[in-house]
C-alpha cells in the first residue's frame, strides 16, 4: 500500500459565496458518488453559506492510479481547506464522507488549526 502522504488536487463543486458572513460548509460524498451526489444538500446551504463539496481522492475529478489508504482523504480535505483560505468549517458527510468527516474531527483535537472544524 502507498504510503506517501502528498495530496491529490481535488476537484469540487460549489454553490453559494465564499465571503459569506456563515460558516463555510464542506460536504463529503459516500462511495461510489462524487461531490455532484451532494448537489441537494449544496443547493440549499448555499443560498446562506457557501457550500463546497469534493470529488474524494479516486472519485469523480480527483481520479488517481496509484493505491492509497482512508487516511489519504484527511490530508487531501484539509490541504483543498488550506488551498481555499478556509479556517472554521462545518462538515457533512455520510457513508464514506461520514467516516473522513468524523476522523477529520478526530484529528482536529491534537491539529496545528484548533477549532478548524
Amino acid at each position: 500500500m502507498n504510503t506517501d502522504t502528498s495530496t491529490c488536487d481535488l476537484k469540487f463543486c460549489q454553490w453559494g459565496q465564499p465571503d459569506s458572513s456563515a460558516l463555510p460548509v464542506v460536504m463529503l460524498h459516500g462511495h461510489p458518488g462524487n461531490g455532484a451526489a451532494m448537489a441537494v444538500f449544496g443547493e440549499a446551504l448555499g443560498q446562506n453559506s457557501w457550500a463546497i463539496a469534493p470529488d474524494l481522492r479516486g472519485y469523480g475529478g480527483s481520479r488517481i492510479a496509484e493505491p492509497f489508504e482512508l487516511f489519504a482523504h484527511l490530508d487531501d480535505v484539509e490541504a483543498l481547506l488550506d488551498r481555499l483560505g478556509i479556517g472554521d468549517c462545518i462538515l457533512l458527510g455520510w457513508s464514506l464522507g461520514g467516516i473522513v468527516a468524523m476522523e477529520l474531527a478526530l484529528r482536529e483535537l491534537t491539529s496545528t488549526h484548533p477549532h478548524r472544524i
